[in-house]
């Protein structure tokens, strides 16, 4: 039995005892407690439903910090970020460094879908991504919110860590059309599933011109490398951008 079954059995118990204090209660006549323990049944109702999700999607922030090797390989001066953030310009390669936001809506959506994650499994099935060409993000590190159930406090928590490779410059998959982009993403292996059960497409950088040309990527040498550490919730906020935002606690 995995974690998640644990605790929706905790909170199925909960829903139970609730449920018979509503039912038993002497005072069950008068409309406020009545709607006052229905509030506290759906509020645990909600907490199966929070951690049924939990771990849906991949969150969308990362790091490029590297200065002195984006000038070396790209040959371009950056500003350095710590919490880059979805509808930002992003640095991204195709066969020349860009910048382009990081969201993407095709040109059919009746309003905005604001897209930052397309997942690698069904890139090619997906119509929003049909019109996309390839292209490769550009970071050194990113974050990520694992998430779980407080037993004491009775709620979902998430916790942000950071991904990194020691501030070596990481390549990840990406998709792009008119300006805008996507990350790709896939099905999460050690020690990143530990986190999140999604992560970055990793690309070596010899895989780069075969990702862009595209070739379907299948080795994965870069995953188990990957440094972990938790930070913290500094990083929540957007207007956070600074050392503070990677610093271990």
């Amino acid at each position: 039995i995995n974690t998640h079954t644990y605790v929706r059995i905790e909170v199925l118990h909960s829903i139970r005892l609730e449920t018979n204090q509503i039912l038993t209660r002497k005072t069950l006549n008068t409309k406020d407690n009545f709607l006052s323990g229905m509030k506290n049944l759906m509020n645990l109702r909600l907490k199966i439903i929070g951690t049924s999700s939990a771990n849906s999607h991949m969150c969308g922030r990362y790091t490029l910090t590297n200065k002195k090797e984006v000038k070396r390989k790209f040959k371009i001066d950056i500003v350095q970020n710590f919490n880059i953030c979805p509808s930002s310009k992003v640095l991204v390669y195709t066969n020349k460094p860009e910048w382009m936001e990081w969201n993407y809506s095709p040109s059919w959506a009746k309003k905005p879908m604001n897209l930052i994650n397309a997942r690698y499994e069904t890139i090619d099935e997906k119509p929003s991504f049909k019109d996309m060409n390839r292209c490769v993000f550009i970071m050194d590190g990113w974050y990520e919110w694992k998430r779980y159930f407080n037993w004491s406090k009775r709620e979902n928590v998430k916790d942000p860590y950071y991904h990194h490779l020691n501030s070596d410059i990481i390549f990840v998959a990406g998709l792009y059309h008119g300006g805008r982009c996507v990350c790709v993403t896939k099905k999460s292996v050690k020690p990143i599933s530990d986190i999140h059960n999604r992560q970055p497409l990793l690309l070596e950088e010899s895989q780069i011109e075969k990702w862009i040309g595209g070739d379907y990527i299948l080795r994965d040498n870069l995953s188990k490398n990957i440094q972990i550490h938790r930070v913290s919730t500094y990083v929540n906020s957007p207007k956070n951008n600074d050392a503070n935002c990677v610093k271990p606690t």
